[in-house]
């Protein structure tokens, strides 16, 4: 039989074995975990060097973006012999089908701006476009005879010169349309006759079709404010109240109405707009707002600008204006073209962004000083 000392040994033995294995087990799940996580481990540097080359081409292109809208451009053909002077490169005249460099020598002169000397210049505009109206100015008749014996003098030939001149009138048509009775006694035979009355734009409206459109056009081809043109009337004698030009652009609506829309198709179309949103109060009720906060949107392209009023200033209203269905599986700008959107970081911007193929955020850098110092 075995002593007590020998079971109580045999006992640890058996209960160390049991650790051991308990042991082994975890020190094999521990292995499994190590192996997983070396395993992420290296996915997510795989990760990170593809997103890292992502970054260095969406930065070389945003440098190459902001190039072709910031940086300087020259209308003058490069490399054209005909207008390359001599004089202005220190090392002679360049040799045909190159280049010439510059010296770099310290002394040498600034380019001046403007017209260069020797530089061929462009003359005098032409203006047979533009109708003439010829003046007659004869001298004064005692001129014309001589002082000694008046004889008279004999005309053998003219001096001419031009001038550009301008009139801006404004003045009120008195339209008399005479009539005229029957002077027979003919049933059949009208009994007054007179001419019909002049076709008005605006029915009973004492705005001419020339006064219209010279409102129109200030207002929508020049971009003036309709106070700035009363002002610009009333220098000519005529003064208007703003709510009476106001009134009679609104009663053109109907007739303005598709060149409003040909203004936001050509300025949907532009391929750099400037962006931004600021609240308008508009006092209309509508079911399911509260409050009178609506939203004006401007869209500054190169030749154009657009406003739209909306209650909200959600990513749709932009969306809306471009022509985007950002329902589609895939949002693109119509057509598949590519916009460079010159805005702040409002949220409905950065969505356009990220879900519309072709729209560029180049951002302002007059919007990000101001997010930069706000957060300071």
């Amino acid at each position: 039989m075995l002593s007590a000392a020998c079971r109580e040994d045999n006992g640890r033995i058996i209960r160390l074995e049991a650790e051991n294995v308990v042991l082994r087990g975890e020190v094999d799940e521990l292995s499994a975990d190590n192996a997983r996580l070396l395993a992420a481990f290296h996915e997510a540097l795989a990760q990170r060097d593809e997103l890292s080359g992502k970054l260095e081409a969406a930065l070389a292109k945003i440098v190459e973006l902001t190039k072709q809208v910031f940086g300087r451009h020259s209308e003058r053909a490069k490399g054209r012999p005909d207008v390359i002077d001599a004089n202005a490169w220190p090392a002679g005249p360049p040799e045909p089908g190159g280049q010439p460099e510059r010296t770099g020598d310290p002394g040498e002169k600034k380019r001046k701006r403007g017209q260069q000397p020797g530089r061929p210049g462009h003359g005098r505009r032409n203006y047979d476009h533009v109708p003439h109206e010829e003046r007659i100015h004869e001298p004064d008749p005692e001129l014309l005879v001589c002082p000694r014996c008046r004889a008279p003098y004999v005309a053998f030939g003219e001096e001419r010169s031009e001038e550009i001149d301008v009139e801006v009138t404004v003045k009120v048509v008195d339209h008399a349309r005479p009539t005229y009775r029957r002077g027979c006694a003919c049933e059949d035979a009208k009994g007054i006759v007179s001419a019909p009355p002049p076709a008005k734009v605006i029915p009973r409206g004492r705005l001419s079709a020339g006064f219209l459109a010279h409102v129109v056009v200030a207002k929508f081809a020049i971009g003036l404010p309709i106070s700035r043109v009363c002002a610009a009337l009333s220098m000519q004698g005529a003064s208007f109240a703003p709510s009476s030009l106001i009134g009679a652009l609104h009663s053109l609506s109907a007739l303005l109405a598709p060149l409003a829309t040909a203004i936001r198709e050509h300025n949907a179309a532009s391929p750099h707009l400037h962006m931004d949103e600021t609240s308008w109060k508009v006092f209309e009720v509508v079911a399911g707002k509260s409050g009178y906060r609506w939203w004006c949107w401007i869209f500054v392209g190169d030749d154009t600008t657009a406003f739209v009023i909306k209650p909200g200033k959600g990513a749709d209203v932009a969306a809306e204006h471009l022509g985007i269905d950002l329902d589609a599986q895939t949002p693109m700008l119509p057509g598949g073209g590519m916009l460079l959107a010159s805005s702040d970081f409002a949220t409905p911007y950065q969505r356009l962004g990220r879900e519309v193929d072709g729209f560029v955020n180049i951002y302002c850098w007059a919007h990000s000083a101001y997010w930069a110092l706000w957060r300071i």
